[in-house]
């Protein structure tokens, strides 16, 4: 059972008919109705070391995850992140030492904690629930991208894959991408501020699992196909030395690797402010140069 089938499953036993509920279940948040045209988006992410991290990430490295994977959520649905809830396990000397961590990483971000819980255990769990707010009239949502659609990226795919490749394989330099997994990264304010609250978006989400899985999920949710054409994804020039350096083919990881958080949206208008990959056509998943992309490891294997 793959993830897809799994939320179909949790959608047919769980969701129910509610006025105050947009959506629910299989997007990157859920929307509930608020006052005077507003919607509050909800949504919750969670770490566990030696899955998410390395066991040997510092503290900073690890809360700065959990704020960025919760917050591109907010961000890929067209909205701004008002609330946190923070829940940790972990040992005691480090839940003592994340508090001015939080404190930081909320000023930083924004975002005001009102609530969680802390208990101990030798290893670190993390898990936070942010809350959002968005307008009504700017609902971005994974079922709405419209055949004749331009497919857009917002930034670089493949950063964290070849910084987690070059910690793992002991590789000495390329700290930039190294400190891309150890932190990860949000869009640029530039790309926020003219993506959050535009009329011409139809459907959005942030790239957390690889541009190919993601890319999937709008598929799959407005059931048309995304046509992709690999000349036009960006490759950021470091990944480019790094492939060099090991004599690889970078696509792979560029199209396969995830905890990117950059944002994979739909738009019937010619927009400047991302990089346009590709458009939505008639028919089912994704294909790169008219090869049909199965799984994210199809494409370069």
């Amino acid at each position: 059972m793959n993830e897809i089938e799994f939320v179909e499953i949790l959608k047919k036993s769980f969701l129910k008919n509610d006025e105050l509920l947009r959506t629910g279940i299989g997007d990157d948040c859920a929307i509930i109705q608020g006052p005077k045209g507003l919607n509050y988006l909800i949504t919750g992410d969670g770490l566990n070391e030696e899955s998410h991290f390395l066991k040997n990430e510092s503290l900073e490295m690890v809360f700065s995850k959990l704020f960025v994977r919760n917050i591109s959520d907010i961000y890929a649905m067209g909205g701004v992140p008002k609330f946190g809830m923070i829940f940790s396990s972990m040992k005691k000397d480090d839940t003592k030492n994340s508090i001015p961590i939080i404190k930081r990483l909320s000023k930083t971000f924004n975002i005001n904690i009102i609530g969680g819980d802390f208990n101990y255990s030798a290893k670190k769990r993390l898990t936070m629930i942010i809350i959002g707010i968005q307008k009504e009239r700017y609902l971005y949502k994974r079922s709405n991208a419209k055949i004749g659609d331009n497919v857009y990226l917002s930034g670089y795919t493949g950063l964290s894959y070849f910084g987690l490749k070059a910690i793992k394989e002991n590789i000495d330099g390329f700290e930039f991408l190294k400190n891309h997994y150890h932190y990860f990264s949000l869009p640029k304010k530039k790309f926020l501020a003219r993506y959050i609250e535009n009329k011409d978006i139809n459907s959005a989400i942030d790239i957390s699992d690889g541009l190919i899985a993601d890319a999937q999920r709008i598929a799959s949710g407005s059931n048309v196909r995304l046509h992709l054409e690999q000349k036009n994804i960006p490759i950021h020039k470091e990944i480019r030395k790094f492939a060099d350096f090991l004599n690889i083919n970078p696509n792979n990881g560029v199209i396969s690797g995830g905890d990117d958080y950059e944002i994979l949206f739909t738009s019937p208008k010619i927009l400047d402010f991302a990089h346009l990959i590709g458009e939505v056509i008639k028919g089912k998943g994704v294909e790169i140069d008219h090869l049909r992309v199965k799984n994210r490891n199809d494409y370069f294997n």
